[in-house]
């Protein structure tokens, strides 16, 4: 039986370590080197955690054109929890609506949602 993240052949079997999925500019941030000393993520507040002076593409276009740059790469150590990517998706929905009245139900849910985060 294979796994998403595993490839087999007939010879072996290599399994593949799977990655948080992250959203840029929600709980993943890419800056200038050493510019900035601290970001917040915009969906749970917590400090990111930072990987500086990194070298490669920063988006999918200079991947594919080979284009590669330095920068420092912030994350959220609380990226890929159950409770941080329903709140990911609520802050996203809440961006997207104009009714105020469905952002005010959004901004609940967030709030109970964080709420649980906080307790774990």
């Amino acid at each position: 039986m294979s796994y998403h993240h595993q490839k087999e052949t007939h010879e072996t079997s290599t399994t593949y370590e799977c990655h948080t999925i992250y959203a840029k500019g929600y709980d993943a941030f890419l800056t200038r080197p050493n510019t900035v000393e601290e970001v917040r993520c915009k969906v749970c507040g917590r400090a990111c955690l930072v990987k500086r002076n990194q070298f490669g593409p920063t988006g999918a276009i200079a991947a594919v054109i080979g284009s590669k740059s330095l920068y420092d790469y912030f994350y959220c150590p609380e990226a890929g929890k159950e409770w941080h990517s329903q709140s990911l998706k609520l802050v996203q929905e809440r961006e997207n609506t104009s009714s105020q009245g469905i952002k005010k139900l959004i901004t609940q849910d967030l709030d109970r949602a964080l709420k649980q985060g906080e307790a774990s």
